[in-house]
């Protein structure tokens, strides 16, 4: 990281961070074409969890494997100086990367959905039919690296 000084090396705070944002942003290569999608998620014990309709661009270069990157951020108030080219925002934002796995096993499938409900406010236990299960897709990203950072 260029800016040491916003260097943030707490895992505790990078784990909070993901404890707390709405949105994930997921970064694949599909072909050698960056794609980059936003997505609801859950965290729980160095895991993301994912889920979707089991069709669609993002699903097939899931599918694929390979490294993911995915970012989450906590943005705050633009903080405006004399010139333009110094202002600059409060944030604190995380940036990772690992392989995701889709999970096939119902029940471990409605584990990753639990997370996700939970992270949103949600309270265990939560029923999913297999109907529904049969309709989407769930993802594990084990998260193999990640760095903070942050502005205020």
């Amino acid at each position: 990281m260029r800016r040491k000084e916003k260097e943030v090396c707490s895992r505790e705070v990078m784990e909070r961070l993901l404890g707390s944002a709405q949105i994930i942003r997921i970064a694949m290569n599909d072909g050698g074409e960056p794609y980059v999608v936003p997505m609801l998620f859950g965290y729980r014990a160095g895991s993301i969890y994912l889920h979707s309709a089991r069709e669609g661009r993002k699903v097939e270069v899931l599918r694929k494997g390979g490294l993911v990157c995915f970012e989450v951020e906590e943005a705050g108030e633009v903080q405006r100086k004399d010139t333009p080219c110094k202002w600059t925002l409060d944030y604190v934002s995380v940036i990772g990367w690992g392989e995701p796995r889709v999970i096939e096993d119902h029940d471990r499938m409605r584990e990753g959905l639990e997370v996700i409900m939970e992270h949103y406010g949600g309270k265990a236990p939560f029923e999913f039919s297999e109907a529904s299960l049969s309709k989407m897709l769930v993802v594990r990203i084990d998260i193999s690296e990640m760095t903070c950072k942050r502005s205020m």
